[in-house]
């Protein structure tokens, strides 16, 4: 039977399945550490590879937003869009109007002028009638204008008869 070392001792070197004795006076060496001397940064790329879709996939959201925003107002008669040679419906509002075909049996008015951002003429009245003064001898009769958020005209719609 082989004889076991006092208990803290180490056996002598050289035996099988021994560990190696400490220097006199120290501590033992650490254990190897897992993955000692492979290259860092693993997490960090899969990090960086996130943060580059989070944005990728952030921008494409917005365009389709923006996109489906288009084609609501573009493609559902939004007045905001009538141009001069439009048609329109009738109503009292310019949120109620609607762009329509000048053949189609809701046209109420063609728009003989459109004026974006008319001169300030104290009332909006005023200064819709000023911006449609212009377009009364190309048939304007009637006028329809569109207030921001502020009060301020965003445009007139000088309008006249379909035909």
């Amino acid at each position: 039977m082989a004889q076991q070392p006092p208990p803290g001792q180490y056996p002598p070197p050289g035996q099988p399945g021994q560990p190696t004795p400490p220097p006199p006076g120290g501590f033992p060496p650490p254990p190897p550490q897992p993955g000692f001397g492979a290259k860092a940064g693993g997490a960090a790329k899969a990090v960086g590879m996130s943060i580059v879709v989070r944005i990728v996939i952030g921008v494409v959201v917005i365009g389709v937003l923006a996109l489906g925003g288009w084609i609501v107002k573009n493609l559902t008669g939004d007045p905001d869009t009538a141009k001069t040679g439009d048609c329109v419906t009738n109503a009292a509002r310019a949120e109620d109007m609607k762009i329509v075909e000048c053949t189609d049996a809701e046209a109420a008015y063609k728009v003989i002028e459109r004026v974006d951002n008319p001169a300030d003429k104290g009332t909006s009245d005023d200064t819709a009638q000023a911006a449609c003064e212009a377009s009364a001898d190309k048939g304007a009769t009637d006028m329809l204008w569109q207030e921001d958020k502020s009060g301020n005209i965003d445009y007139v719609l000088c309008l006249g008869p379909t035909s």
